[in-house]
């Protein structure tokens, strides 16, 4: 599980407008048009800039936790699923 110490890093990094957590979005990040899988992260953080995309790297393999490059979710072999939950990282 995600902590709410590392959510408030998150949100210290892309702000509270680009962290989220609620069910719909993280549905919405659990699939892509591979067949019928669905894995959701943890949480979804849309950085606006490549020093967000490394802060949220850096936080994240500090604490150990997976991250998932996605990005318009129309590919066919589930490279964009959050197989092992973690940070949904939305390009």
């Amino acid at each position: 599980m995600i902590s709410e110490a590392v959510l408030d890093e998150l949100q210290k990094i892309v702000t509270r407008q680009f962290v989220f957590t609620d069910q719909d979005t993280l549905l919405a990040y659990s699939h892509d048009q591979a067949e019928d899988l669905s894995f959701p992260p943890q949480v979804v953080v849309k950085p606006q800039s490549a020093q967000e995309i490394s802060d949220i790297l850096k936080l994240a393999n500090e604490h150990k936790i997976p991250v998932t490059p996605i990005g318009a979710q129309t590919g066919l072999s589930g490279g964009a699923l959050s197989v092992f939950g973690g940070i949904g990282l939305s390009l």
